[in-house]
């Protein structure tokens, strides 16, 4: 019952959707598909995550031995 109470006062999950498809954004996307808005956590999460995994890759690679 809390709950529910907690959820009506904040909003809601589409709120929360909302509120996180808009946040560090370029500009307020219009419309389910719009490629114009960038998403700037996204990217700089996905930028870290591929150095990380590519230098670990790397560092594998450079430490295997043949045979």
């Amino acid at each position: 019952m809390a709950g529910m109470v907690a959820a009506e006062q904040t909003g809601g999950a589409t709120e929360y959707i909302v509120h996180h498809e808009t946040f560090l954004s370029n500009k307020v996307p219009h419309g389910i598909v719009d490629f114009s808005a960038i998403n700037l956590d996204t990217v700089f999460f996905s930028v870290l995550l591929a150095v990380l995994f590519g230098g670990a890759f790397w560092l594998a690679a450079r430490r295997a031995t043949t045979g």
